[in-house]
């Protein structure tokens, strides 16, 4: 083969090299499967709030709100389209008692010449219109389609534009996410333990998630007693001889979280807390027990989506027995979620002070999560088990690492000089991108004395 066609070879390489680098960047910007609905305008469409100047539109799962505010002409009725006008808002907010997450609005303007005028509105957007904040650069323009990308707004559950100028709607498309129960179990007899036995430091699996109970008998003789009803649930002790405290504490689980019910009650004359940590961080107020089989639902609300280990304690000051039936989360579960908690669970169990046995098989994990699933990670914590989560962070609490701290820390450890830790793939991508140019460069300097020179 004369050098040319070496070169030749060498530089395909090199330019294959940066194809596969790109190539496996896009495959795996992955996203959660979404929903969406169209809203199209028809002429006389809504329902007037105040004659003139706030009108309300159905979009099917959204309300839309139109408002004229200062501008001096009213909302108009009779085009085919809807005209908002200079100083005009839109609202777009889920109907009352639904939950609906928007990632994405997307405006067909009447004609093309609309489009900048949407493009160009005033935007804020939050959980709600109190919470609301303003957004900039988020708006891209495809001929007479306007795209407002709210993927970085958190729970989003109310979007407006203001115009500064006239812009004439067609339709509009709501892209969203709907939250959903992710888990649930009804407990069964022998589950939280066994009659004669301290179920303190017990695993279970409870409907495919495991979990480890903690417990502390009032009685230091205790027969620890259990039993079930089928409308009350497992039995936890009994007067006389009971909990002082109880504690059930999942592995990570493969979805977010958004709330938590517990169904527990106890026994007449009981004085009781309920209170629910996920990812180590209590959430809201610790509620009281009642007396009362119809008061036993208890809801512990996040303020954000969260990952990580749950935890439900209860505690009481009296000995009573209590009644426990039901369990369940609220949240999210998606692949990108799912492989980034299997990951965290891997990363966890992994013994840092170890030989580094399976961590190839941990980097090959984290080299296949995808953007998605990397964002999952930024604030999961682990359990802690070689001390090194507050030598890596002095403000994490003691006996929890973070997950990117423990990765960054074995990567540190155990990785070949090649090993490039969790980084994005977009990184992954410039990295061998770059290797692939060094390849073609020092190539071209390789062959250069081999050039017969023509005199």
């Amino acid at each position: 083969m004369n050098h040319q066609k070496q070169f030749a070879f060498i530089l395909a390489l090199g330019v294959l090299s940066v194809g596969v680098a790109l190539s496996a960047y896009v495959a795996n910007v992955r996203e959660v499967k979404a929903d969406d609905q169209t809203y199209v305008y028809v002429k006389g469409d809504g329902t007037w709030i105040t004659e003139g100047s706030v009108r309300s539109y159905d979009a099917g799962d959204f309300t839309l709100i139109q408002r004229k505010n200062g501008y001096y002409s009213p909302i108009p009725t009779t085009y085919d389209h809807m005209r908002i006008y200079e100083d005009h808002s839109l609202e777009i907010f889920p109907d009352p008692g639904l939950t609906r997450m928007m990632t994405r609005i997307e405006v067909s303007a009447y004609t093309s010449g609309y489009a900048l005028a949407f493009a160009n509105a005033a935007i804020v957007a939050g959980t709600s219109p109190e919470t609301a904040f303003a957004l900039t650069n988020i708006a891209s323009v495809n001929e007479s389609v306007v795209s407002y990308d709210l993927s970085n707004v958190g729970d989003c559950q109310f979007f407006k534009f203001t115009v500064s100028s006239s812009a004439f709607l067609a339709s509009l498309k709501i892209t969203y996410f709907c939250p959903s129960t992710v888990y649930e179990h009804d407990f069964a007899l022998g589950e939280l333990g066994a009659s004669g036995e301290s179920n303190d430091g017990l695993v279970t699996a409870l409907s495919s998630l495991e979990w480890k109970i903690t417990s502390e008998w009032n009685n230091t003789n205790s027969s620890y007693p259990f039993s079930y009803g089928e409308t009350s649930g497992i039995q936890v002790g009994e007067e006389g001889d009971s909990v002082s405290a109880l504690s059930l504490r999942s592995a990570i689980p493969d979805f977010s979280i958004l709330h938590i019910e517990v169904d527990v009650y106890g026994q007449g004359g009981i004085d009781g807390l309920i209170s629910v940590l996920v990812n180590g961080q209590a959430v809201s107020e610790a509620q009281a027990i009642s007396a009362f089989s119809e008061e036993n639902s208890h809801r512990f609300a996040l303020a954000n989506e969260t990952c990580g280990h749950i935890e439900i304690l209860i505690t009481q000051n009296t000995n009573m027995p209590l009644y426990i039936s039901r369990l369940s989360a609220y949240g999210y579960a998606s692949p990108d979620i799912s492989a980034a908690m299997a990951f965290g669970r891997a990363l966890e169990a992994f013994d840092s002070c170890g030989d580094g046995s399976g961590y190839a098989t941990l980097q090959s994990m984290a080299n296949s999560l995808s953007e998605q699933s990397l964002s999952y990670l930024e604030e999961l914590t682990l359990d802690d088990y070689n001390n090194i989560g507050q030598s890596a962070n002095a403000s994490i609490r003691k006996n929890v690492v973070l997950a990117t701290d423990k990765w960054a820390y074995i990567s540190n450890a155990f990785a070949s000089p090649l090993g490039i830790g969790i980084i994005s793939n977009e990184k992954t991508a410039s990295l061998l991108f770059i290797v692939g140019l060094l390849i073609v460069t020092l190539s071209c300097f390789a062959f250069l004395p081999f050039r017969k020179l023509k005199y």
